[in-house]
C-alpha cells in the first residue's frame, strides 16, 4: 500500500508542478510573475528552474529531483531572490531564448538581468543552489 501511495504522489507532481510552469514561487512575499521576462525587469536577482512535463522517463526523474530541491530551497531564499520556473515543454520560446539545450536546467540571472551561471541536470545539488544564489545575491551588494 505503501508503494502504491509513493507511485500515486509521483505521478500528481508534474501535475502540481505544470500548474505554475511559469510562475514564480511565493518566496518573494507571495509576488507572482507570469513570464520570466517580467520577473527579470523587476530588478532583482532571479534563480530560474528550466524543466520539462514532458519528457522520456529518465530526464523526468531529473526535472522531478530538481524541483523538489528548487523548491524546498525557495522558501529560504533571500527576499530580494526571485524563484521562478518554466516548463519548456509549454514554453519552447523561452527555452530557445535562454539557449536552454536540455532540462533540468537553473539559471541564475542577477538584478541586470545579466546570466551570471548555470547548473545543468548532474550539478544540481542543493549546495550547487546555494551557491549560485550567493553569487547573485553579492554581486547585488556591490
Amino acid at each position: 500500500i505503501l508503494t502504491l501511495l509513493v507511485a500515486v504522489i509521483l505521478l500528481a507532481l508534474p501535475i502540481f508542478a505544470s500548474e505554475s510552469s511559469e510562475k514564480s514561487s511565493a518566496n518573494e512575499q507571495g509576488k507572482k510573475y507570469e513570464t520570466l521576462d517580467e520577473a527579470l525587469t523587476v530588478g532583482k536577482p532571479v534563480l530560474c528552474l528550466f524543466h520539462t512535463s514532458k519528457a522520456c522517463r529518465c530526464t523526468m526523474k531529473k526535472c522531478k529531483a530538481a524541483l523538489a530541491t528548487c523548491d524546498s530551497i525557495a522558501y529560504s531564499l533571500p527576499d530580494d531572490v526571485i524563484y521562478f520556473k518554466v516548463d519548456i515543454a509549454l514554453h519552447k520560446s523561452a527555452a530557445k531564448t535562454h539557449k536552454i539545450m536540455a532540462a533540468p536546467t537553473i539559471v541564475f540571472f542577477d538584478k541586470n538581468r545579466l546570466e551570471t551561471s548555470r547548473l545543468q541536470s548532474w550539478q544540481i545539488k542543493r549546495e550547487a543552489i546555494e551557491q549560485g544564489v550567493m553569487e547573485i545575491t553579492k554581486k547585488e551588494q556591490k
